[in-house]
């Protein structure tokens, strides 16, 4: 089973002024009816391929992340308050060792909850191609395959919407890699940023 870890933290900085310090863009309906936040927990609640996510977010940001959760009636795991925001790897690892501890085997998949990925059924088709490799012990790494100059990908929408690039690095040995490298190896990041 994969445990969706979904970061949800952030200052509200990124996209002033429609989004600020009290309510940052994953708790926006930028696009759609839903926020990005109940778009994210949506997408990654087919209890065949996923287990219910753990949420991590800023402490401040406790009674949004509830309040938006309940307000579209979907359920997660567990929701863990940062005391302060330490950026992507801390807030990552903390969700890895959660998983982890309820399931040594647990596969991880890293989401952040700003990201709009409109074609729900092919990125959970991608998520399904990556499984193979990542129970042997692979990173899988998800994204989009640009279309446009580098340099435009920040402001432009314009990359292909659809969820097709699946790379893979190899991993380590299973019979050589201690333990916890092995449990590491199976970190799997995923998603697409929305336009901001």
């Amino acid at each position: 089973m994969i445990v969706p870890v979904i970061l949800s933290g952030g200052e509200g900085r990124r996209l002033w002024p429609l989004s600020s310090p009290d309510r940052p863009k994953q708790f926006l309906a930028l696009a759609g009816e839903e926020t990005l936040l109940q778009q994210t927990v949506r997408r990654l609640s087919d209890p065949a391929l996923f287990a219910p996510p753990i949420v991590i977010g800023g402490s401040g940001q406790r009674f949004l992340i509830a309040e938006q959760l309940l307000e579209a009636a979907l359920p997660v795991g567990r929701i863990v308050l940062e005391p302060k925001g330490r950026n992507t790897a801390p807030a990552l690892a903390v969700g890895a060792l959660l998983a982890m501890a309820a399931d040594p085997d647990a596969l991880i998949l890293s989401a952040h909850a700003d990201h709009s990925i409109p074609e729900v059924e092919a990125f959970c088709e991608t998520v399904r191609r990556g499984l193979p490799a990542a129970e042997s012990g692979r990173v899988v790494l998800f994204g989009m395959t640009p279309t446009i100059r580098p340099r435009a990908t920040a402001t432009s929408n314009r990359a292909r919407r659809s969820i097709a690039t699946c790379a893979l690095s190899r991993g380590s040995s299973r019979s050589r890699a201690p333990r916890r490298r092995r449990r590491w190896s199976r970190l799997a990041a995923c998603g697409t940023a929305a336009s901001s």
